[in-house]
């Protein structure tokens, strides 16, 4: 499945930022030169903040960075990790990010800006809203009614058209909209006009947004007794405009092409605080739907952990012939990965290490299921290959369109001195020799396909020698695609070299699992991370 789009834009800074991830993993935020998205400002941390996907979630976390990270105008605290959806907004001083996930959803349309042509008689006055003259009368009732009545707003939509409805009856203006421009974009995206037949045709100024951009209410007039404002939007029979901050990269638009007195402080003032107020209340529904989103995640995921937690074994102990260490550490939005071991007759002992493809709910009762029927399958038949093919079978009739588990299943018979094994799809194990200080072998043996694509798959056993106080080590891909704060990998590299020295089953897990913690310090951990050593005795 093809990962959705995934795009950051700016909409406030001291440069034009617009990156695309491409089917990246991961996007490093920082000054540094190696970073993936690099913002070369002072207030910038070389490392500053790192965006990681699991599946088809993002998440955000910031790295320690001097100056912070926001998400929706709520600080992060320092490693730890949040969700990112579609419109969130990024804050890294002095850069403001809206990340689009997925195809363009929205109904925003985008109108050309115009070039103002310099003239003498066309006014552009800029009003201080901590000085200008606050509204009185009429304009206080209609500020006062729109301030209480956004409370109940439970959309954007709702939001958008009382701040519209308002300012049009308050300054006698026109047209009205709410735009949002990116620095030193050509273009606006309209997201809401009155009259809507209006919004192809609104002629933005910017001449009058740049005014606007410091914080300030901006106000274009022309005399009554000449052609409207400016060279480019002449055909466009503009006479009066007014532009206002409206949040981030937002702005309250308003013009008029019949001949009138110029905008006053009062007006002026009005418009100001009602593209504060729209600030305001879109960031409140932003971050409510933010933190909806991420408590349903989360309540998904807490159920997820817990069918897995029920059903992996102790961390540690002895299973028939064999001594076994074990860690699984649940990820920031997976809850997929599967491990057992079990005594089987003969003297045998049977294991498995896998992984679900996909995140929450639906996946882990997929793993769930796998968990269950290969632990009975290799009771039943003693053999990698025939449970395998079983619970292959199983899965492919039942298990959700998608989902699919990889896994590295090993039967240890101690008489034969050798471990028979099937790898479906994973590929992660290792074999390390006792009474060695060398880098263990990377037990390469042919990958079958992943268990639940094909109902007719077939799996092969291969045999390798072991003797006792060798180990076989699995882990999932949790470990070598963790990534540090640059976005680079741990890798396989890594995996063999943590585990140099190591001399038991729980010294393989630690040392594999403390390489993997220093490797990425300052980084949520994303996928989930399971190790398991099985040492014959």
């Amino acid at each position: 499945m093809t990962a959705p789009e995934f795009v950051i834009e700016s909409v406030e800074g001291p440069e034009r930022v617009t990156y695309r991830a491409s089917g990246r993993t991961a996007v490093g935020i920082g000054r540094q030169a190696d970073c993936t998205l690099r913002l070369d400002h002072s207030a910038v941390s070389r490392n500053h903040a790192l965006l990681t996907r699991h599946a088809e979630q993002w998440f955000v976390s910031d790295l320690n960075s001097r100056h912070g990270t926001m998400l929706n105008g709520r600080r992060l605290d320092p490693g730890a990790s949040r969700p990112v959806f579609d419109g969130d907004l990024l804050t890294v001083r002095p850069w403001t990010l809206r990340c689009t996930i997925g195809s363009q959803t929205s109904l925003e349309r985008r109108v050309a800006m115009r070039d103002d042509g310099a003239r003498a008689d066309v006014t552009v006055a800029v009003f201080d809203r901590s000085i200008a003259r606050a509204p009185t009368g009429r304009l206080l009732h209609l500020l006062s009614q729109a301030t209480e009545h956004i409370g109940a707003a439970v959309s954007e939509a709702d939001v958008r058209e009382l701040i519209l409805a308002t300012v049009l009856e308050g300054s006698a203006l026109e047209r009205a909209a709410l735009i949002r421009v990116p620095p030193e974009a050509d273009s606006a995206a309209v997201l809401a006009c009155r009259p809507e037949r209006e919004t192809d045709r609104l002629p933005l100024s910017r001449t009058l947004l740049h005014a606007a951009r410091g914080g300030r209410v901006a106000t274009l007039s022309a005399a009554s007794t000449v052609a409207p404002l400016g060279e480019s939007l002449l055909d466009a029979g503009v006479h009066t405009a007014v532009c206002a901050p409206a949040g981030e990269g937002v702005f309250l638009y308003l013009d008029a092409q019949s001949a009138r007195k110029p905008v006053d402080d009062e007006t002026a003032a009005f418009c100001g605080s009602l593209g504060s107020l729209y600030a305001l209340a879109d960031s409140n529904l932003r971050r409510a739907g933010a933190e909806r989103r991420s408590a349903r995640l989360n309540a998904q995921l807490d159920a997820a952990r817990e069918v897995q937690r029920r059903l992996v074994p102790r961390d540690a102990g002895r299973c028939g012939p064999a001594l076994y260490a074990s860690v699984m550490v649940p990820g920031i939005v997976v809850a997929g990965d599967l491990f057992d071991i079990i005594e089987l007759d003969d003297g045998q002992v049977g294991f498995f290490l896998g992984d679900v493809t996909g995140k929450g709910v639906g996946p882990s009762l997929t793993m769930a299921a796998a968990q269950a029927s290969l632990h009975l399958a290799l009771r039943e038949h003693r053999d990698p290959a025939q449970a395998a093919t079983a619970v292959n079978r199983f899965l492919a009739e039942r298990s959700e369109t998608g989902a699919f588990v990889t896994c590295w299943i090993g039967v240890i018979d101690p008489r034969a001195g050798e471990v028979r094994c099937v790898d479906a799809g994973h590929g992660y194990a290792l074999l390390k020799r006792a009474n060695t200080d060398q880098e263990p072998e990377p037990l390469r043996i042919g990958r079958g396909i992943p268990l639940g694509i094909d109902p007719e798959g077939e799996y092969e056993v291969e045999s390798r020698p072991i003797a006792p106080g060798d180990r076989v080590v699995l882990f999932s891909d949790g470990v070598v695609e963790q990534t540090n704060t640059l976005g680079e990998q741990f890798t396989w590299a890594r995996a063999l070299a943590a585990l140099v020295g190591s001399p038991s089953a729980e010294a393989d897990v630690h040392a594999l699992q403390a390489a993997v913690r220093t490797f990425s310090a300052g980084v949520a951990q994303g996928d989930d991370l399971t190790i398991g050593s099985i040492q014959l005795t």
